[in-house]
C-alpha cells in the first residue's frame, strides 16, 4: 500500500462546499479542485480530479486507500498524476504513458437532472479550438462516477462524435491497483487469452489460470470479453482482492508494471513503487473505434472489493 504524499506533494484542503472540495499543492502552488462522492451509507467515497476527470482516490469508511498513487506525484493541471484510474483517450501508450491531449477542463455536467445523490458524479468534456489544433475532431465526452455500498466502483464513459467527419480513437481506463508486494499478486481470468507483449512486440496466448508477475510486464489481452462479461480477479496482499469487469465495447485488457529498471526512468514514480502496484484495466486498445457524425459510443467499468 502507497505511504502518504510527500510534504512538498501533499494535498491541503482550502475550502469545501458540498461535495466539491479545493485544494493546493506545495510543489507549484496550484489550486485543483476535484469531488468527493460517497455511498448512502457512507462505506466507501471516490475523489475525482475535475481537471482530469481522474478518480485519485477510493476509501473505505476507515480510510483505508484502495487505490494506488506514487509518492512522486507531478501536479500539473492538465495533466493525470501517477496512480488512481486515469482514463486513457484518444489513444493509448503503452509502457506507462499517461497523458492527456486536452487543455480544456472538464466542467460538471449541468444537463444531468439535479438530485440528492451524493453517491454518483457527471462530467463533460469538449475540446477547446487550441484543442483542436493537436486532435482537429469535435465531440462530447462525459463520464459517470459512482461508488455504491456493496463495494462497487462504478465508471461510464459516453462519447459522441459532434463533428461533420469520422474519427477514430482508443480508450483505456488504467486501474493503479495497491499491493504490499508485487510478486505476491495473483490474476485469474485471462487463461487461454491471446495477449500482445509490447516489450517482444509478438503475440502470445497466456497458458496460466493464475498469473504472477515476476519481472517487467506490459501486454495487453485481445478480445478478453470473449462475447462475455468476463470478470478479472486480482488478488492482493493487502487485505483485499479485487475484480474488475469491463463490457463489450472494451474488449481488451491491459496490464503494465515497470519492474526495476524501468522504474527507475520514471519521474513520477518512486524506484521502489513498482512493488506496491499493478496497473489492470478494461481497453479498446487493438481495434479502435471509429464513430461517424452523431454516432456516440459507451464504454463501462465495474471495480468490485471482494471480502
Amino acid at each position: 500500500m502507497s505511504s502518504p504524499l510527500k510534504p512538498h506533494e501533499r494535498k491541503f484542503p482550502i475550502k469545501d462546499e458540498r461535495r466539491v472540495r479545493k485544494f493546493c499543492t506545495i510543489s507549484d502552488m496550484s489550486v485543483y479542485q476535484s469531488v468527493v462522492i460517497t455511498d448512502e451509507d457512507c462505506l466507501h467515497s471516490a475523489e475525482i480530479l475535475i481537471s482530469t476527470g481522474q478518480v485519485i482516490s477510493w476509501k473505505t469508511k476507515a480510510g483505508e486507500e484502495l487505490l494506488f498513487v506514487s509518492e512522486e506525484i507531478n501536479w500539473k493541471h492538465d495533466q493525470p498524476i501517477r496512480g488512481g484510474i486515469p482514463i486513457c483517450f484518444p489513444k493509448f501508450l503503452n509502457n506507462g504513458n499517461i497523458e492527456n491531449p486536452f487543455k480544456a477542463p472538464w466542467r460538471i455536467d449541468k444537463s444531468v437532472p439535479k438530485h440528492n445523490d451524493k453517491a454518483s458524479l457527471n462530467l463533460i468534456l469538449e475540446p477547446s479550438p487550441a484543442d483542436l489544433l493537436n486532435w482537429p475532431h469535435k465531440f462530447e465526452f462525459r463520464m459517470r462516477y459512482q461508488v455504491a455500498v456493496v463495494g462497487y466502483l462504478l465508471m461510464a464513459a459516453r462519447i459522441r462524435n459532434t463533428d461533420d467527419k469520422p474519427f477514430t480513437f482508443q480508450f483505456c481506463y488504467q486501474n493503479y491497483l495497491p499491493a504490499s508486494d508485487i510478486s505476491n499478486i495473483r490474476i485469474q481470468g485471462l487463461d487461454k487469452l491471446d495477449y500482445l507483449d509490447y516489450q517482444k512486440n509478438e503475440r502470445f496466448t497466456e497458458q496460466d489460470a493464475s498469473i504472477s508477475i515476476d519481472s517487467e510486464v506490459d501486454k495487453v489481452y485481445i478480445n478478453a470479453r470473449g462475447g462475455v462479461n468476463r470478470i478479472v480477479a486480482i488478488k492482493t496482499t493487502v487485505g483485499q482482492n479485487y475484480s474488475v469487469r469491463g463490457c463489450a465495447s472494451l474488449p481488451d485488457i491491459v496490464m503494465w508494471n515497470p519492474w526495476t529498471e524501468k522504474a527507475k526512468t520514471i519521474s513520477d514514480m518512486g524506484d521502489e513503487e513498482y512493488r506496491e502496484m499493478l496497473c489492470v484495466g478494461p481497453a479498446a486498445v487493438v481495434d479502435p473505434v471509429t464513430l461517424n457524425p452523431g454516432e456516440e459510443w459507451t464504454g463501462r467499468q465495474s471495480i468490485c472489493i471482494d471480502d
